[in-house]
């Protein structure tokens, strides 16, 4: 994992925040939190789908087909939100506005374009709303169990063959949370401190995280923060109003929520209290009653171009094979398969 002894010492700092910056102009000095990122991208250049798989820390997706789009200007199905959490009435049980100039993309080569920091940074026409590329619902794959046995499709059913899946390497929680705390902080000194959150919003761009975790089925759905902005709602995609146990739908409640949540982002100072990290989004593997989870995930840039990585079932091989979309410039190592229960090495 990244040098424990440099995130170490940025936590130190964080813990000991007074909410003023710095002499520097930062609230937290700049050398320890370039010094982590450095640490961590490195890190990140080193993983392999063995060491994810083994760490708990790979998801996967699996897609109905190669182009996957809904809603958009050209769709007779318009893109649509909840209005709010709980917002229900007996005439009204899932209230929704409609935002026919918006969609969500979760083809292929949409998830090429979210390892490309420029549509999170407001540059050019490249941009998450209008292209769609909001955050993707995912599972987590558990350590020691065949990924073909983890799967929400039955693979041993013959139609699966050549069925598109995507693998995303997950950072550690303890990087979740480093992260997390500083992106909280940027946007408490957004005008204060211009530079600081620059740089996080940088890092924002290219550091994949788990924003909710649950050990069933999620019911993901989108909530628009700021209904009434037609052109920014402010979507959040995952929990809504209900989910799914052995098929039932349950009415969820905002402890519901705050659950998934604070799982995948543990709260700074309870997960300072514990140095064992039992909150974390790895804990759902340990309650799990289904073959898979869900996690609400935000796909970004990762400093290995494996990742994500593009494959398809092959029934017949009983193989993932790995294959370079459009839009995906270099893929190393396209022609190794992905093994159903790697290993580190």
């Amino acid at each position: 994992m990244p040098d424990s002894i440099n995130r170490n010492n940025l936590m130190l700092a964080l813990d000991g925040w007074t909410g003023e910056p710095t002499m520097q102009g930062w609230p937290i000095d700049e050398g320890l939190i370039n010094k982590w990122w450095g640490e961590y991208k490195a890190w990140e250049r080193d993983e392999t789908i063995g060491r994810a798989f083994n760490d708990n820390r790979l998801a996967i997706k699996e897609l109905q087909d190669y182009t996957s789009v809904y809603g958009g200007p050209t769709s007779s199905i318009h893109f649509t939100a909840f209005e709010k959490y709980g917002k229900n009435t007996l005439k009204n049980p899932n209230p929704k506005v409609h935002y026919p100039d918006h969609k969500y993309d979760t083809g292929v080569e949409s998830f090429a374009k979210r390892a490309k920091p420029d549509y999170f940074l407001g540059k050019g026409k490249a941009d998450k709303y209008t292209d769609g590329l909001h955050d993707i619902s995912m599972s987590i794959l558990k350590a020691g169990t065949p990924i073909n046995e983890q799967t929400y499709t039955d693979l041993t059913d013959e139609r699966t063959n050549g069925k598109y899946i995507i693998f995303v390497a997950l950072p550690e929680p303890e990087d979740q949370a480093v992260f997390y705390r500083l992106n909280d902080i940027a946007k408490r000194v957004k005008e204060d401190c211009k530079e600081f959150y620059t740089r996080i919003r940088t890092f924002r761009s290219e550091m994949t995280r788990v924003k909710l975790a649950w050990d069933e089925d999620m019911a993901s759905g989108f909530i628009a923060l700021a209904p009434d902005n037609k052109a920014r709602p402010k979507l959040r995609y995952g929990m809504v109003n209900t989910y799914r146990v052995d098929g039932k739908v349950i009415t969820a409640t905002q402890d519901d929520r705050d659950k998934a949540r604070d799982t995948a982002r543990p709260k700074w100072e309870e997960f300072r209290k514990w140095p064992e990290r039992t909150r974390n989004y790895k804990s759902i593997l340990a309650e799990m009653t289904k073959k898979y989870n869900e996690c609400t995930i935000a796909i970004r840039k990762h400093d290995n171009l494996i990742f994500p990585v593009f494959a398809q079932w092959n029934f017949a091989q009983k193989r993932f094979d790995k294959f370079q979309p459009k839009g995906r410039e270099n893929t190393p190592e396209l022609n190794v398969p992905v093994p159903l229960l790697p290993t580190v090495g």
